[in-house]
């Protein structure tokens, strides 16, 4: 077995689910399927209990999920020491990141990065926002680029990169119903909104609605920014999202745009504390450009 194959069999023990897994690990699924049989074969015990609805951690698969955690912990302090007496920074490096924050936050990052540390590899893995930030409290990543939780556990620092405020949007297809938000001639007790099911996201948009003493009108509660914007170009509502992710879709040109007064939303780097001391990470750091918080 090897550490890639302990991370992977971390990240299903975490998620309990297969196609979730294999999405945030970009690893097909019978791929994966094939990491845990061969696991499993090592270990000579069952590791998970799969049925048609849900997936469960054995007993030999408890066991088996601390001695992982143990063996990426020591080969991380082993990178660690062997990087200090090196001369040259070289190593894997692994970063976890939405569509949106590749293309907004990690491009003069990975520049700087491949100019000044050509020999450090970049293992970048894409997902949800929604995981980034349990990626980053389980450390199956050494960068997880993430919007600023409101409430950042004592494990984990964060590096803000950019701003983004929270934006209105609604559709502007004539085919299509229009809520006008340009012009201000809506109530937004009475139009249908798009909300995120779950995100770090959502709280401060209730605590907007919540201090104007509004009730939204919810049709409907989706997992992503991008279905936000889909459902929002099609007419479906108004959704609230954050305007880094608007200026990077193809259809921005379909949709109406207004700021609101939320607070904006620092987005930057998630990562581990333990983790500073790894010279892969300082040398990422290094090449950050950082903003001043306010």
């Amino acid at each position: 077995m090897d550490i890639r194959e302990l991370k992977l069999f971390l990240k299903l023990a975490e998620t309990l689910h297969y196609a979730r897994t294999s999405q945030v690990m970009a690893i097909s699924p019978s791929a994966l399927s094939r990491t845990v049989q061969r696991l499993e074969d090592e270990v000579g015990e069952k590791l998970f209990e799969r049925d048609n609805r849900s997936v469960t951690l054995t007993t030999a698969g408890i066991h088996f999920r601390d001695y992982a955690k143990d063996v990426i912990e020591r080969w991380g302090k082993l990178q660690e020491t062997l990087q200090g007496e090196a001369e040259e920074i070289s190593g894997e490096i692994t970063v976890y990141s939405s569509v949106t924050g590749c293309y907004e936050v990690l491009p003069p990052i990975l520049r700087r990065l491949r100019s000044q540390y050509p020999q450090i590899h970049v293992n970048l893995i894409t997902g949800s926002v929604n995981d980034a930030f349990a990626t980053a409290g389980e450390g199956s990543a050494d960068i997880v680029i993430s919007a600023e939780p409101d409430n950042l556990p004592s494990t984990l620092e964060f590096y803000p990169v950019i701003t983004t405020p929270m934006v209105m949007i609604s559709t502007n297809i004539e085919t299509h119903q229009s809520f006008d938000l340009k012009n201000e001639t809506y109530n937004l007790e009475d139009i249908p909104m798009i909300f995120p099911d779950k995100s770090i996201f959502r709280k401060r948009i209730d605590e907007w609605f919540q201090d104007k003493g509004i009730k939204p009108l919810i049709y409907s509660e989706a997992s992503g920014n991008e279905a936000i914007i889909e459902m929002c170009r099609l007419g479906f509502g108004v959704g609230i999202v954050p305007k880094v992710v608007v200026d990077h879709t193809f259809q921005k040109e379909d949709l109406d745009v207004v700021e609101t007064d939320i607070t904006p939303f620092y987005v930057g780097l998630l990562i581990q504390k333990r983790r500073l001391s790894n010279p892969l990470v300082r040398a990422f750091l290094s090449v950050t450009d950082t903003v001043k918080v306010q």
